[in-house]
């Protein structure tokens, strides 16, 4: 009988009031959604791009480095894992990719490692020059082709042309420090004690 009578006394019961609250939070569901719809519309559609790469070895490659398509930094790289059910190709790279624009790299662009400078940190780089093929899509496994020893076999033949341009001033340094000189001795300071 109290349950009547706060329902007489003008009270809500405990069901309309349950009522109003799973009413309110569904309204605030539908405006939030519809914001969030709009927002999308209006905002630059912006490019996200998850993928994994398999690399033959990893060169030194470490959580965090850029990730540049064409010299162009668009991201980063989120894990390094070693696979040994894939021996060929046992590190996998988890990488994101962020642009302000739809981000479409062919399927058929070359992937490899490549370091800042002579000392500079390894990143990963995708070359898209000439590449053909439909766009990476998100969640792709792709295989690189990289052979990090023959890009070591391309930088040792890089090291050994600039020691062989640098061998005609060596040899000049070397003739002016074998040729006597007629520089004449400088004469020591006097100072008044030895007078």
């Amino acid at each position: 009988m109290s349950q009547l009578q706060q329902n007489a006394s003008g009270t809500s019961s405990p069901v309309i009031t349950g009522r109003r609250v799973l009413l309110v939070l569904v309204g605030a569901g539908v405006l939030v959604a519809g914001f969030a719809a709009i927002a999308k519309l209006v905002s630059p559609r912006e490019g996200v791009l998850e993928t994994t790469v398999m690399f033959m070895n990893g060169k030194a490659l470490r959580v965090g480095a850029p990730v540049r398509v064409s010299g162009i930094d668009v991201g980063t790289v989120r894990e390094i894992r070693i696979r040994s059910e894939s021996p060929d190709h046992p590190v996998a790279v988890q990488m994101e990719m962020r642009t302000p624009y739809e981000l479409r790299i062919p399927r058929g662009a070359a992937i490899g490692l490549a370091t800042s400078g002579l000392f500079g940190e390894t990143f990963v780089d995708f070359n898209i020059r000439g590449a053909t093929g439909p766009p990476i899509k998100n969640g792709d496994v792709l295989v690189s082709d990289f052979d990090p020893s023959e890009q070591e076999k391309q930088q040792e033949r890089a090291f050994q042309e600039l020691l062989n341009r640098m061998k005609p001033i060596q040899e000049s340094l070397q003739k002016a420090a074998d040729c006597p000189c007629p520089l004449k001795a400088a004469k020591p300071a006097t100072t008044s004690k030895d007078k």
